[in-house]
């Protein structure tokens, strides 16, 4: 196996690890980068792109990241909380006038963020072809019900998060959150990243099923799924159906599904979560924020106890480990296995993307390994 790249030499035993990844745990194809003050001091990728095994992976190749796409988008809303265009605690009525309706007039731009909405689970209405139609989604989404009432309940809202959190950016900023994320992102710190791609797709990777069976039991996707079809947690992963499948078609990459179809190079996540960690892109108090503040609580989707802090993940070592051991870090994981999280103490920046996706919904065991390469060498 031919790995690309380099690697700081004080990090020399990531690209082993990186390496194992693909002879030992199925890895096809992916990539891994660490910027750490301001220096990219990581940066490895190796296999093939496209599920027949034909086209090298390449540095600037993307791959659907799923739900680290939340991390983006969340970094977006608070560049508008730090402009004092949106305030945290502020009812989400106030700059979506539909929303109110169905008894969430009192539901606030801070329990949106941290998973308190309880609209965890998207509305029966909404037809598999729906999701690529954004007025029609924020519609539907507006007009539902909260599952629990007075945001008593934290519930891992996975697809409907996106068009909550994207249609107060809209709303705020006048632009769809595909664009908002190119003009504030993407293009000022140079980033190969997208939601709602444009132009050639040729640079992409596809994305297929792990062949190495590596989760934990209790991680897996599947436990989730399997649980009880009727759950919160099955109906919340599969309405609609959808949501799961279709997601190397040319519709799912070209639309702007903001909480599952971001596309990036993990370079790209590297340097933004190492913007991030710098305070680069917040204020110092908003920052602390990101890293501080909540209490590990029981999620009804997860099924297991998380911490969130203004919608990123906080770290965390039980039940399941998350990103570090450290006490400033926050990021987000995404369903398959890619990730990517901040670390403010070494101002550090970490991406990981795959296109074998492990059954997990949180963090792969392959990301695991290569975090803790890292973290051993500092």
């Amino acid at each position: 196996m031919e790995i690309n790249g380099f690697c700081d030499p004080f990090f020399a035993d990531v690209e082993a690890v990186f390496a194992k990844n693909f002879t030992r745990f199925g890895e096809q194809g992916a990539a891994f980068s660490v910027v750490m003050e301001g220096e990219l001091v990581v940066n490895l990728w190796a296999g093939t792109r496209d599920r027949e095994g034909l086209h090298d992976w390449q540095e600037e190749t993307m791959v659907n990241v799923f739900s680290v796409t939340k991390g983006v988008l969340i970094a977006s809303l608070l560049l508008l909380v730090d402009e004092g265009r949106v305030e945290l605690d502020s009812p989400v009525a106030d700059y979506w006038s539909e929303f109110i309706a169905a008894g969430k007039q009192n539901i606030t731009v801070r329990q949106l963020l941290n998973h308190r909405a309880g609209l965890a689970v998207l509305p029966d209405s909404v037809a598999d072809e729906d999701i690529f139609n954004w007025s029609l989604m924020c519609e539907q989404i507006a007009a539902q019900a909260p599952m629990w009432p007075g945001a008593e309940r934290q519930a891992y809202h996975c697809f409907s998060y996106g068009w909550l959190l994207g249609e107060l950016i809209r709303r705020i900023a006048g632009m769809s959150v595909g664009e908002f994320i190119r003009q504030r992102l993407a293009q000022p710190l140079g980033l190969d990243l997208a939601v709602g791609l444009r132009g050639d797709l040729s640079r992409l990777a596809d994305v297929q099923m792990l062949a190495v069976a590596v989760e934990r039991r209790h991680e897996g996707m599947s436990a989730l799924l399997s649980s009880s079809p009727s759950s919160v947690a099955a109906r919340a992963f599969t309405t609609p159906a959808s949501m799961m499948s279709g997601t190397n078609g040319q519709a799912w990459r070209r639309a702007e599904i903001p909480a599952a179809n971001g596309h990036a190079s993990a370079r790209s996540l590297a340097i933004l979560y190492a913007a991030l960690a710098s305070g680069e892109l917040l204020s110092e108090s908003l920052l602390a924020q990101c890293y501080a503040g909540n209490t590990p609580c029981f999620d009804e989707v997860l099924l297991l106890p998380l911490t969130f802090n203004l919608g990123f993940m906080a770290a965390q070592r039980k039940p399941i480990k998350l990103f570090s051991a450290g006490q400033r870090c926050f990021g987000h994981p995404g369903s398959g296995g890619s990730s990517a999280f901040a670390d403010v103490d070494y101002r550090l920046g970490v991406g990981y993307a795959t296109n074998r996706l492990g059954a997990g919904a949180l963090t792969d065991p392959r990301a695991r390994r290569l975090i803790d390469s890292v973290y051993r060498a500092l």
